[in-house]
């Protein structure tokens, strides 16, 4: 059985090129730079910068942290990329 940690961390799934680019796009929609966001989520600028590109999958506490910094949950965050046109 797995433990509770691994399951809150690992139970969520995004395609991490699909994730890097809504991160991207959001980011730059609200005028922000890699910096400033990893100042307002409190994660490092080089990991958003990884997740951007499409280098890291992060947890998902990591994603929460960052999409809740820009004012959106991780279930609005997924349904933009289930639905791109929501994207503004």
């Amino acid at each position: 059985m797995l433990n509770r940690n691994y399951r809150e961390t690992h139970a969520f799934q995004m395609d991490k090129n699909d994730l890097g680019l809504l991160l991207h796009q959001l980011r730059v929609s609200k005028g922000l730079t890699v910096r400033q966001l990893g100042d307002d989520s409190g994660v490092s600028f080089y990991m958003i910068s990884n997740i951007e590109s499409g280098k890291s999958s992060p947890s998902f506490f990591t994603i929460s942290r960052i999409f809740n910094s820009i004012g959106l949950s991780v279930a609005e965050a997924y349904s933009m990329i289930e639905n791109p046109d929501r994207i503004s």
